[in-house]
């Protein structure tokens, strides 16, 4: 039933198929401490062990792989002038089994006016992603994908009005890539259904852009809530641009939620401009608005049903190269008890 699709089939006979898999395992520990009348520090330490394994098997050819990478890291708060002025700053050691050790790190600050309710607010750090399992062992894998490495700065502003009824903040950030990994489609590969696709290591990546969002408490109960994104980005590889696919340069929403002491109901309205799909041709579509409804009611001591209504007006919309699911809901319930009282 409904439109006719083209089916593309090689007629071999033969299927294919992926099989990704990973395990993480994650341990923090958090120390608090007062400095007397300067005041507090609070450091956080972790450590972090990582595996996956994948690959890829019979119509394009069999490929498996797996890795793994351990990770150290620590990051520092400290609280001074009455909480006025926040300093922080982290440090992260990854040991991957194929890309080696790699450092990365972070540093930031904030400064309130309590008198204004204003804060002032500033970060830099830099970075690095081994490729994933997926990009390295997919029919669209590249074994000798290098790593990415970039840094990232990013300021801002915090406003509280009327009491902190109203709060707005706005953000500007800027970031450069290295070896940045993408999706190119002009490359040969048989071993893709369409013989065409393969990911690979772009010279740089830049991306910027300035997210504003707000928070508004319209009576003790009733919130109204938004943000709106604008996104610069890009790759470049022997001097030419390539905008990057699948991220729109406009992006949004709006919720209007109402809250009382055994109840939650809320709607969210999401707006997305167009974007380049997968192929970086064409952008795949005009963007799209879509709304939401979500509840939940507390019955007894921890006892909870919800639901979930996404796309209540039924939009046609794509995730390239997937088209999404039109209206649906979900009810649940949740349990949540406190052993340790």
């Amino acid at each position: 039933m409904g439109d006719q699709i083209p089916i593309y089939d090689k007629g071999t006979g033969v299927a294919y198929g992926t099989d990704n898999k990973n395990m993480m395992a994650d341990y923090n520990f958090i120390w608090d401490a007062k400095m007397g009348n300067a005041g507090s520090n609070s450091m956080l330490l972790g450590l972090e062990y990582l595996y996956q394994e994948g690959g890829k098997w019979g119509r394009y050819g069999d490929l498996e792989g797996d890795f793994y990478n351990y990770s150290f890291y620590v990051n520092d708060q400290l609280l001074l002038l009455g909480d006025a002025l926040v300093l922080s700053a982290g440090l992260r050691r990854d040991e991957h089994e194929v890309y080696g050790a790699k450092t990365t790190g972070k540093i930031g600050s904030a400064y309130t006016f309590f008198s204004m309710g204003t804060t002032l607010f500033a970060n830099y750090g830099t970075s690095f992603r081994a490729p994933s399992i997926f990009n390295l062992y997919s029919v669209y894998g590249n074994e000798d994908l290098k790593p990415e490495e970039g840094w990232t700065v990013e300021g801002g502003v915090r406003q509280v009005f009327m009491g902190g009824r109203i709060d707005v903040e706005v953000t500007y950030w800027y970031s450069e890539l290295d070896d940045v990994i993408a999706f190119d489609y002009t490359i040969p590969n048989p071993a893709a259904p369409r013989g065409y696709g393969k990911y690979a290591n772009r010279d740089s990546g830049e991306t910027s852009g300035v997210e504003v969002a707000f928070g508004s408490r319209l009576t003790d109960h009733l919130k109204l809530d938004g943000n709106y994104t604008y996104t610069h980005a890009y790759t470049e590889k022997d001097g030419e641009r390539f905008r990057t696919v699948q991220i729109a340069r406009n992006k949004g929403s709006l919720t209007l939620s109402y809250e009382a002491d055994k109840y939650y109901v809320g709607i969210t309205g999401h707006y997305t401009g167009p974007r380049l799909r997968w192929r970086g041709d064409i952008d795949y579509d005009d963007g799209y608005t879509r709304f939401d409804l979500a509840g939940r009611y507390n019955l007894w001591k921890g006892l909870s049903v919800y639901t979930r209504v996404n796309n209540i007006f039924d939009v046609e919309y794509n995730e390239d190269p997937f088209e999404m699911p039109g209206f649906y809901a979900i009810v649940g319930v949740t349990y949540t008890h406190d052993f340790m009282k």
